[in-house]
């Protein structure tokens, strides 16, 4: 077999393994792109110096997108959890970030040292408490956030149509 065939069938295997196990793909595509929305979200922070809480929205669309894919388009109650879950971690998680790094900056203008990126879970609940606690416009987005991460990944099976038939005029 040439390696372009071997390559085809690989890709064939993995394709009917993730349509085989929805769970686990809608899973593994919302974790990814949980994980690729907070980093942008954080990276725009990062850049600009502003929060801009519409960024927020967009995690849970993103979410609910990769999970309804993931899910072969199927959708339901159970994709709509893994959607709301992944969503409210990674907004949990960016909020985080964007935190540390505002105290990580801080700590350096003021000479006092470093900020280890990995803390305390207990501490890092504060620190995204006291986030929240600054900017409660923040709670906003998130609501509509985990609102489109619950939306987005509804069944998608359509009800069968209704088919109108005309009256023959000949048999009447």
């Amino acid at each position: 077999m040439s390696k372009k065939k071997d390559k085809f069938l690989k890709f064939d295997k993995i394709s009917l393994f993730f349509e085989k196990n929805p769970y686990f793909s809608a899973i593994i595509l919302g974790i990814l792109a949980a994980i690729i929305s907070s980093l942008i979200w954080f990276g725009l922070v990062v850049l600009t110096e502003w929060q801009v809480e519409i960024i927020a929205v967009l995690i849970g669309v993103l979410i609910g997108k990769a999970v309804l894919i993931g899910s072969g388009n199927k959708g339901g109650a159970y994709f709509q959890v893994i959607s709301i879950i992944l969503t409210v971690v990674s907004m949990f998680f960016s909020e985080y970030l964007i935190s540390w790094f505002s105290s990580y900056k801080y700590y350096l203008e003021k000479g006092i040292g470093t900020l280890h990126l990995f803390l305390p879970l207990p501490t890092i609940a504060e620190m995204v408490k006291d986030s929240l606690y600054n900017n409660p416009l923040t709670l906003v987005f998130f609501g509509i956030a985990i609102w489109e991460a619950y939306k987005i990944p509804i069944s998608m099976k359509k009800e069968p149509e209704k088919v109108i038939r005309k009256k023959d005029k000949s048999n009447n």
